[in-house]
């Protein structure tokens, strides 16, 4: 019988990225955006194993897990916190609930079992094309990115403007304490200035030491493919746009452009205080 783990994440992006690289491994996973969420699949199913984020609406980490741990058919099912909490204090309560994997673990141990490194920038010969991308719609565009450099997905929230940024980067927001670059892709590519709305989300990515923003349309899907599939990138004459692209994938009878991740790494941004970037 295929075991089912329960996913419990407020951020689509972890949640996409557990799927992925869990039913590789032969599991079953279903998914809950917070732990009430949670608690209501859980009401007519019982996972083997249950993997929660901290920090998250309606109901945390936390109190998902006392909800468990006080029915007696949870009492004794394996927890995971999943998170990028450093507090000493906040991973003594999430040992004392359960084990704890933090994220990067998980990013490295998805690397150990495709057998190679996964830090794309950190060598120059490395060029090939992630098993794994997160596509994305640009107006009728359709782009991706290796997934292991996502680090979130966030709906569009106003930038604070930085003094003499250059023009692609709209400003920085407040991301839980740390000043985040956004970049508007568009313009970056080449393909005119966008007016974000609320229909619009900001891909946050690991770049290199920095996270940056890219504001997108829309987020498709997880596809996997072949670094063998990969094209040369093709010459736009827009901008340039093509030095930002590692090539071309197709994407059932689409052709998905991907992203350079080191080409598209933007120096760091002089930003006003946190308070005032929120």
């Amino acid at each position: 019988m295929q075991k089912r783990i329960l996913a419990v994440d407020d951020s689509l992006s972890m949640r996409m990225l557990l799927r992925a690289s869990l039913t590789n491994a032969g599991y079953e996973v279903a998914e809950a955006e917070d732990g009430r969420a949670a608690l209501e699949w859980l009401e007519n199913n019982e996972p083997t194993l249950v993997i929660t984020d901290i920090n998250m609406p309606r109901l945390d980490g936390f109190g998902l897990i006392a909800e468990l741990r006080a029915q007696e058919r949870f009492r004794d099912m394996p927890i995971l916190v999943l998170t990028t909490e450093s507090l000493p204090e906040k991973k003594a309560r999430a040992r004392r609930r359960g084990d704890r994997l933090d994220r990067q673990t998980l990013r490295s141990r998805e690397a150990d079992r495709r057998g190679s490194p996964r830090d794309a920038l950190s060598k120059e010969e490395d060029r090939v094309v992630a098993e794994q991308l997160i596509t994305f719609q640009m107006a009728d565009k359709l782009l991706g990115v290796d997934i292991m450099a996502i680090r979130e997905i966030r709906a569009w929230t106003p930038t604070t403007a930085i003094p003499h940024a250059p023009s692609f980067v709209r400003g920085v927001v407040n991301l839980r304490g740390t000043v985040l670059p956004v970049i508007d892709l568009s313009e970056r590519l080449g393909w005119g200035r966008i007016d974000p709305t609320g229909r619009h989300v900001i891909i946050v990515l690991q770049i290199g030491s920095q996270l940056n923003g890219l504001i997108v349309d829309s987020v498709n899907d997880i596809v996997r493919v072949e670094p063998a599939e990969m094209q040369p990138p093709p010459e736009l004459s827009q901008a340039g746009a093509e030095r930002f692209l590692e090539g071309l994938i197709a994407v059932e009878d689409r052709m998905a452009m991907v992203l350079d991740l080191r080409a598209m790494a933007v120096g760091t941004v002089a930003a006003p205080p946190l308070a005032e970037a929120a």
